[in-house]
């Protein structure tokens, strides 16, 4: 009800609403950061205005891939030995943009192309990639000897979450 009040008083709509779910529209979304920016000053005002040192603390809900959660560990280790009073929230994100999206992630470490525009990204890391066969593969199919030969073998290659594949293979020489 306070919802559909404060839609009304704004002449806007804040949220998509299923039977199943209940997500924010973009101008929601817009509304929200909006507020939380307004919370953190008005939490900062109150902590100068009382002499209290200022403290990194909340909750911060991140979304990993599963297959990285070994690898990020120490990282997340060494932020919550510098933050104490930080909640990390970790959901997984097997379903790309999509999970993002609807767990209300804050932060999320994702793997691969970006395909919303709506999405604030920065690149941490490049990942190098390499061409790998089983022994039995290559008893069976043979060795290719060269980047050539490659196109007559069978290849696994990754999709993307919104569909696409990802076949485009692009090779440098060593040194």
């Amino acid at each position: 009800r306070r919802i559909g009040e404060l839609e009304r008083y704004l002449g806007t709509q804040l949220f998509h609403r299923t039977t199943r779910s209940l997500s924010l529209t973009n101008k929601g979304d817009a509304y929200y950061q909006d507020l939380q920016k307004v919370l953190t000053l008005l939490d900062s005002a109150n902590q100068q205005a009382s002499n209290e040192s200022i403290e990194v603390r909340g909750k911060i809900k991140l979304g990993l891939l599963p297959e990285t959660y070994e690898h990020r560990q120490p990282m997340l280790f060494e932020f919550q030995d510098q933050y104490p009073q930080v909640e990390l929230d970790i959901r997984n994100i097997n379903n790309g943009f999509i999970d993002m999206f609807q767990q209300g992630l804050d932060i999320a470490l994702h793997g691969g192309m970006l395909f919303d525009s709506d999405i604030v990204a920065r690149k941490i890391l490049t990942l190098d990639r390499c061409v790998v066969a089983s022994p039995n593969y290559l008893q069976t199919h043979g060795t290719p000897a060269t980047l050539e030969e490659l196109s007559d073998h069978q290849c696994i290659c990754f999709r993307w979450p919104n569909g696409n594949v990802d076949n485009l293979w692009h090779f440098q020489e060593q040194n």
